[in-house]
């Protein structure tokens, strides 16, 4: 016994991913932390090595959530606008609008840090 449509595999394992990283991440904002760790950690910085101002991850964690995971499944997932509209389940149209404003909205914020 075979799958049937092969090509809605990979969009169903993308979904369950994206519900379940959701469903973490719902879960860690409900921790209540305990004043044992209160003091603020300090990055490791190699010396004789500089760090950029900052990187395009970055920026784009600064975006608004759904446009972040539109960025990265389109450009680090490498999925098309089809497969991203199925795993988010929203309109192609929204997908393609969101996705157009945050790399905008990128441009802008990489361009002012470069100024």
């Amino acid at each position: 016994m075979g799958i049937k449509n092969s090509a809605a595999v990979k969009t169903w394992i993308y979904r369950i991913v994206v519900n379940e990283s959701l469903s973490i991440l719902r879960e860690r904002g409900r921790e209540v932390l305990s004043g044992e760790e209160s003091q603020p950690e300090e990055p490791y910085v190699e010396k004789g090595f500089d760090q950029p101002e900052e990187d395009l991850y970055g920026h784009i964690n600064r975006l608004e959530p759904e446009v972040q995971e539109i960025i990265k499944l389109r450009f680090y997932e490498e999925l098309s606008l089809q497969e991203i509209s199925q795993i988010m389940e929203m309109n192609l149209n929204t997908v393609k609008s969101k996705l157009y404003r945050g790399l905008k909205a990128l441009r802008i914020s990489i361009q002012e840090v470069g100024a």
